[in-house]
């Protein structure tokens, strides 16, 4: 099962304090109301936590659209357990993606939130910090508009509908205090040295895009997939819980995507003998006009 708190359980069991706006800036949050009531951390674990706070706080702060935000620290002694959260009562990142990029609906919003590079003020954010945060946490989960867009410890992702998920934006990380992970270690992965750490690489999500557990279907289907991947310069294409796809959905993205963008390589991973075998049919025929 997912690692989903009921939003009710999260208010309940933390003890929120409201930061009103005009207000201190994150790290102020950070340094002042939740840095004092942790326990000892490591480095490691000090500098995810900081950076995940400080990030999703910054947010809150510039892009929710609210008036008050709140941040708390959570301490489970005997899971070992470490859980920020911080919840805005702004219009809900998922309406912002929706509305910002002109998308036909929050569905389509969760997904292209996963995807990174995601920012409703590019010319002051590169829209890294959901994409990376979800990544540096053992679990992390946005819920915001009624859906929920959530990474287990596992690395499972999922994107539903939570009807209790009405105002704002909530947002849980959640991490062992035995962790030995490295921030390098997400960070190089999507933004490695060789690129001089630009933010190249992405995964494609696929289930994230599907609620009915019906294949990939058609051309339209994988426009919306492909939408900015352009941006990259290497996706992987991620078909776990996916079991079939459909000629049209294949060719569109594996050929006709691949060659307008030459410059972008997608990569099927997590994907079943079926649907490899369908992707590198229609990759063998790249450069030629689309079947009708």
């Amino acid at each position: 099962m997912m690692d989903i708190t009921p939003l009710g359980e999260l208010l309940a069991m933390h003890s929120v304090s409201p930061i009103a706006r005009p207000g201190p800036e994150e790290d102020e949050v950070w340094e002042k109301f939740i840095a004092p009531s942790l326990p000892p951390l490591r480095t490691n674990v000090a500098k995810l936590c900081s950076f995940g706070f400080l990030e999703m706080m910054n947010n809150a702060i510039d892009h929710s659209g609210g008036w008050n935000a709140d941040a708390t620290a959570y301490f489970n002694s005997e899971a070992n357990l470490l859980t920020l959260m911080v919840v805005d009562n702004g219009v809900g990142l998922f309406e912002k993606v929706r509305s910002h990029y002109g998308l036909a609906d929050l569905g389509q919003a969760v997904f292209e939130l996963s995807k990174g590079k995601v920012t409703t003020a590019p010319s002051e954010h590169s829209g890294t910090g959901v994409f990376f945060v979800s990544r540096l946490f053992d679990s992390f989960s946005i819920l915001a508009n009624q859906w929920v867009l959530a990474r287990s410890p596992a690395g499972k992702w999922l994107a539903d509908v939570r009807a209790e998920v009405t105002r704002g934006t909530t947002v849980v990380m959640k991490i062992n205090l035995d962790s030995e992970r490295q921030p390098s270690e997400v960070f190089d992965m999507y933004a490695p040295p060789s690129e001089d750490y630009e933010f190249t690489k992405t995964q494609l999500i696929l289930k994230l895009a599907k609620q009915a557990n019906v294949g990939f279907m058609s051309r339209s289907e994988a426009r919306r997939m492909a939408m900015r991947l352009e941006e990259f310069r290497e996706v992987w294409v991620d078909f776990e819980g996916v079991e079939e796809i459909y000629p049209p959905f294949a060719d569109e993205l594996f050929r006709v995507f691949a060659d307008k963008h030459p410059d972008t390589k997608l990569s099927a991973v997590n994907a079943n003998d079926r649907v490899l075998g369908l992707i590198k049919s229609v990759e063998a025929r790249r450069g030629s006009p689309p079947d009708s």
